[in-house]
C-alpha cells in the first residue's frame, strides 16, 4: 500500500481525477498529489474535489517538486503557485458584496463549526501542517487531528485539500487580494 501517489491526470484507461476519487474512497490515508499540465480552473476544482491532497505542475522545478510531495506526504496540503493564484482569484470574485456578508455569518453558523474550528480551518487554508498548527495554537497533534475529523465531518470532506476548497469556495475564508 503506497503512502504516496504521484497521480498524472493524464491517462488511458482512466483519467487521474477518477483514479485519485476511487483510490481516496477506497484508502482515504493514502495522499494523492497531483502531477499535471492542465491549468484550467474544471480540472483544478474536480481533481481536488476528488480528494486530492496537492495540486503540482510538471513545469515546476526539481526543488519545488521534493517540497511538494515532503509537504503532501507528511500531512500538509500544496497548490502550486500559479494554482494557489487562481484559488485567490477566484476566492476574491466570489466574496460576497457588503450586502451579503449576512449570508456567509449564517453559512459558517450552518455548518456548526466552533471557534476554534474555524482558526484550523484558517491555518488549514494556508498550507500548515497538523503539527505546525498545533504549535501555533499551543494544543497536541491528537487534539488538531481531533479537530479536522470534526472538521471534515461538519463539512462533508474527505481530506484537508477539500477542507480548504470549501472553505474558500463556500466563503468561509477570505482571502486578501496580494499584488
Amino acid at each position: 500500500m503506497p503512502d504516496l501517489v504521484l497521480m498524472d491526470l493524464d491517462m488511458v484507461v482512466m483519467d487521474g481525477i477518477e483514479a485519485t476519487r476511487q483510490i481516496k474512497a477506497a484508502a482515504p490515508q493514502i495522499r494523492v498529489l497531483a502531477f499535471t499540465a492542465e491549468t484550467d480552473t474544471t480540472t483544478v476544482s474536480s481533481v481536488l474535489e476528488a480528494g486530492a491532497d496537492g495540486y503540482c505542475l510538471k513545469s515546476t522545478d526539481v526543488e519545488s517538486l521534493v517540497m511538494a510531495i515532503q509537504t503532501v506526504s507528511s500531512g500538509g496540503a500544496w497548490l502550486d503557485p500559479l494554482i494557489a493564484t487562481m484559488v485567490q482569484r477566484y476566492a476574491a470574485e466570489r466574496r460576497p458584496k457588503t450586502a451579503a456578508r449576512q449570508q456567509v455569518r449564517v453559512a459558517k453558523l450552518s455548518y456548526g463549526l466552533s471557534t476554534r474550528e474555524m482558526e484550523v480551518v484558517s491555518l488549514i487554508v494556508g498550507g500548515l501542517s497538523n503539527a505546525k498548527i498545533a504549535e501555533q495554537l499551543q494544543l497536541s497533534e491528537d487534539t488538531i487531528k481531533t479537530h479536522i475529523r470534526h472538521i471534515m465531518e461538519k463539512l462533508q470532506a474527505h481530506g484537508r485539500t477539500q477542507i480548504a476548497v470549501k472553505a474558500i469556495k463556500d466563503g468561509l475564508i477570505e482571502f486578501e487580494r496580494t499584488t
